[in-house]
């Protein structure tokens, strides 16, 4: 095989990458986030992308999933969210994406994680939010989850 390389003023494409549980997590967080509608095409479909749905429809985003796309409508106006406490199971992306969504409306939300995930300590993650002017309060000694936020 001969490899030819020629100079070039635009280089164009299209790729499809295979559906990725952080991918989806981070287009779920991105989507809620947008103002209007987004669409995030081949999503994983798996227990961590799912919790991160279900929060961020609680938090007040419309989201409507099928077998081959997620539409999710974010929100223009970030001040009522239709729930204050969020569990994030076992997924530690879920559950420092979540903590961050809470961060933008001045209410009170409580972020959750399953037992196994409330006995990883999480100081950096507390410690940026509190840069960021956030208060966070852990209900645990040393950090541990779950956590009352109240953004700023």
């Amino acid at each position: 095989m001969d490899l030819v390389v020629e100079e070039t003023q635009e280089i164009s494409g299209k790729i499809e990458p295979s559906p990725s549980k952080f991918h989806t997590q981070f287009a779920t967080a991105a989507a809620f986030l947008s103002e209007g509608k987004s669409v995030i095409k081949s999503p994983l479909r798996v227990d961590d992308t799912r919790v991160l749905a279900h929060a961020i429809k609680d938090m007040g985003a419309t989201v409507k999933r099928t077998e081959k796309k997620w539409t999710i409508w974010g929100l223009e106006d970030y001040q009522n969210p239709s729930g204050h406490a969020f569990d994030a199971k076992n997924s530690p992306m879920c559950l420092s994406l979540m903590a961050s969504l809470a961060a933008f409306p001045s209410y009170i939300m409580i972020i959750t994680a399953d037992e196994q995930l409330r006995q990883t300590p999480v100081p950096n993650l507390i410690e940026s939010l509190r840069q960021l002017g956030v208060e966070v309060h852990s209900t645990k000694q040393d950090m541990f989850q779950d956590f009352r936020i109240r953004g700023i």
